[in-house]
């Protein structure tokens, strides 16, 4: 027969499973999260962790993270997780759209690239704007190829001229090309002002509660 707990013992009880759970986050999962020596679900696990601990010391992590290319069957979920959490710290569309782009045209990744278009899609032409600064002379022309791609489904607006034109331009031609398709997109320049704008204000800290979603990849050359 089975002896009958007080509520005190159950108490105690639930309060050592927590803090055992914490420090097991804490010690074993938050400082390897970037390392490719943690499971998926153990990465899912302190992403959600930090969210709902409100840990804004975490951010180059996640950013990082979003960044990486994972494998396995619930990689979506963990791309799905670090999407969330890049929400929740707030990054501003410029600055999401530039991680999730560079994560695209340095090294394609099927489930991943489908969920970060859709993201970036839905950030509208203030992501339109952050891509067509990215694109730059030295780049390859695949990369180039797939920026204007992203733009074009973005904003809804094909470029001024072929993609050929684009990816043989010179950096005098590339300038000019730049300009013609910021004029179509943004006629009035308010979307380029607050951009700017945005870019002068410093972060601030992440709201309490996510909305939903190391350092940037850089461009090979």
């Amino acid at each position: 027969m089975l002896r009958r707990t007080s509520p005190v013992e159950t108490y105690k009880y639930v309060d050592g499973v927590v803090e055992k759970f914490n420090a097991y986050v804490e010690q074993d999962i938050l400082p390897k999260l970037c390392s490719r020596t943690l499971t998926l679900p153990q990465i899912t696990t302190g992403l959600r962790y930090i969210t709902t601990r409100e840990l804004p010391e975490h951010e180059k992590d996640v950013l990082e993270l979003l960044t990486l290319h994972l494998t396995g069957k619930e990689v979506l979920l963990v791309y799905e997780d670090a999407l969330r959490t890049a929400d929740w710290y707030d990054l501003g569309p410029a600055r999401l759209t530039r991680i999730l782009a560079s994560a695209i045209i340095n090294k394609p990744h099927e489930q991943r690239d489908r969920l970060y278009e859709r993201r970036i899609t839905e950030l509208g032409s203030p992501a339109g704007l952050t891509m067509l600064d990215m694109i730059k002379p030295y780049q390859k022309p695949a990369s180039k190829r797939r920026l204007i791609n992203l733009i074009r489904k973005t904003t809804r607006i094909k470029p001024p001229e072929p993609v050929k034109t684009w990816t043989n331009a010179t950096e005098g031609e590339l300038s000019i090309l730049k300009a013609k398709w910021e004029s179509l997109i943004d006629p009035g320049g308010e979307v380029r002002a607050v951009l700017e704008q945005a870019a002068k204000i410093p972060p601030t800290q992440p709201s309490s509660a996510p909305d939903g979603l190391s350092s940037e990849a850089q461009e090979e050359h």
